[in-house]
């Protein structure tokens, strides 16, 4: 018995010391881990979140932290970063909170979305961009460019793909983005953003129209596109290995107290026959 539960602790303990590992290292490499888009109801592209019609609900809810100089990140400015498909595109919303945010001060306020080839370098090459672009921002008069991009030079795309639209609720900024999905450009003037393609994307934010002259913070995240569901949910992996690392530790947890409890009944066992 005592042989038996030891190899069985043993075994047990190699097989969530091997799960830890695995799962280290697949989100600790020194390197970003890639966003999942979650798909639901496609959102309108209006510049506002509408909360009376639960767009964006189903959407990855996280934020990013933009910087003057990725290399020493300090005195960041956190915003929102939406992520959400459907069936052929990919949403992207951007939310920046700033005080008395309608002053002249942030009227010719930008963000724009840069968007890298299929499996980025790091730092990644940006190819693509997608800014929408304040004229007025109290007013809500904006524009949505494309642009392709050659090295650190931006050049606008003979035909703009995707929509975008921006919106000043409060004291924050609302930047909505559509980007088709699986849709090649002969022109070859937009990133192809093929299924379970990983690109990077970047945030950049500014206050005068020009580019890349105008932008003030950056930053980026990796994001793998996602094959639409067909009628089943996908698996959730990530989920999965939790709960199984849960099982197993409680399996462990059970046998050691098994086995404390026998070596306790063993030593009252000898102490009778002693006695």
């Amino acid at each position: 018995m005592k042989r038996t539960a030891y190899k069985t602790i043993l075994f047990l303990s190699i097989l969530i010391v091997s799960l830890a590992s695995l799962n280290s290292f697949l989100t600790i490499k020194g390197e970003k881990v890639a966003l999942i888009p979650k798909f639901g109801q496609s959102p309108t592209i209006d510049g506002k979140i509408d909360t009376n019609t639960n767009e964006w609900d189903d959407a990855l809810k996280t934020s990013m932290t933009l910087y003057q100089n990725l290399s020493d990140p300090i005195n960041g400015l956190k915003i929102d970063f939406w992520l959400m498909q459907d069936d052929n595109n990919l949403y992207i919303a951007v939310q920046v909170k700033f005080e008395d945010h309608s002053s002249s001060e942030f009227n010719n306020e930008f963000v724009g979305i840069l968007i890298s080839n299929n499996d980025p370098e790091d730092p990644p090459e940006f190819k693509d961009a997608r800014i929408l672009q304040f004229s007025n921002i109290s007013a809500g008069e904006f524009s949505y460019e494309d642009y392709y991009i050659n090295g650190s030079a931006y050049y606008i795309d003979n035909k703009a793909n995707g929509t975008g639209a921006a919106g000043l609720s409060g004291d924050t900024s609302v930047y909505e983005f559509s980007l088709p999905v699986d849709v090649f450009d002969s022109s070859h003037q937009d990133v192809y953003l093929g299924h379970l393609y990983t690109c990077a994307f970047g945030v950049v934010y500014g206050d005068s129209p020009s580019y890349p002259g105008g932008i003030i913070l950056s930053n980026y995240e990796l994001v793998e596109i996602q094959i639409p569901p067909l009628g089943n949910p996908s698996i959730d992996w990530n989920l999965i290995l939790f709960v199984l690392t849960i099982v197993i530790f409680g399996a462990i947890g059970i046998l050691f107290g098994f086995y404390i409890y026998r070596i306790f009944k063993l030593k009252d066992k000898i102490r009778r026959l002693r006695g």
